[in-house]
């Protein structure tokens, strides 16, 4: 019953990513993680998996998440 979004910076791995979409229902979006397409408190909860390791400034991409999470969301990450 969720709306799910999936979002990178490479079309390619976009495609990938809906290859093994076994539900079909996510939406693939390309943005970029430093100016996200979205208005404010846009989300319930936010993941960055095997992400925040391969930017110069992960600082600045936890900004923009923290922007458009709703307050009181959830932001799981791994590295």
């Amino acid at each position: 019953g969720y709306k799910v979004t999936g979002v990178d910076l490479s079309p390619e791995s976009l495609k990938v990513a809906e290859a093994h979409d076994v539900t079909g229902t996510v939406k693939y979006e390309v943005a970029d993680a430093f100016k996200l397409p979205y208005p404010d408190q846009s989300f319930d909860v936010l993941t960055a998996m095997d992400f925040l390791e391969h930017v110069e400034n992960p600082q600045g991409v936890i900004k923009e998440f923290n922007r458009v999470l709703k307050p009181g969301g959830l932001f799981f990450f791994h590295t």
